[in-house]
């Protein structure tokens, strides 16, 4: 009995702790659906977006649409394709890490799956680590249709690490310390 009751709960301990290294975390704290919008920002003037197209378990598989733009403007409108990059991706293995990673631009996020259709992301920077202007900061939206999205809109929240206060899109990091 004493050892189903030690099994139980160290399962349960593994399920609801998340992805942590060391004792450290670096799971962002929202499930990504797939078609909804993740922002990416590097420094003060490079902006990116990425959809999650085909989130799959066993195996793990991520495919996703990315644009970004290093102008310092956050649209990415059909009408200004000419003025950012856009394409496909799938996420990668690292050895280094557990997860796959998507990589675009100058962006990089980890991913693993949770069920078909839903993952989760994970910052480059673990809980309490400093966050620099060269790492990608992440913001989960609820939004669906690329055409809205403006990402440097004040109220999207850029975060680098799940302990980092966060960047408002449009405000350089550097400026806000």
């Amino acid at each position: 009995m004493h050892g189903k009751f030690l099994i139980t709960m160290t399962v349960l301990a593994l399920l609801t702790s998340g992805c942590r290294f060391g004792g450290r975390d670096n799971a962002v704290s929202t499930m990504v659906d797939d078609g909804q919008i993740v922002l990416v920002r590097q420094g003060a003037n490079t902006y990116g977006a990425m959809v999650a197209a085909k989130q799959r378990m066993s195996p793990d598989r991520l495919e996703f649409k990315w644009y970004y733009r290093t102008d310092g403007k956050g649209t990415f409108k059909r009408s200004e394709a000419g003025v950012y990059g856009s394409g496909t991706g799938t996420g990668v293995p690292e050895s280094s890490v557990p997860y796959l990673m998507a990589r675009f631009g100058p962006f990089s996020a980890g991913w693993s799956g949770h069920t078909d259709g839903q993952g989760y992301l994970y910052y480059t920077r673990f809980e309490g680590e400093a966050v620099s202007s060269s790492d990608t900061r992440i913001c989960v939206t609820n939004e669906t249709d690329i055409e809205k999205i403006d990402a440097t809109d004040h109220r999207w929240i850029y975060r680098g690490s799940p302990t980092d206060i966060g960047v408002p899109g449009g405000v350089n990091a550097a400026q806000q310390r």
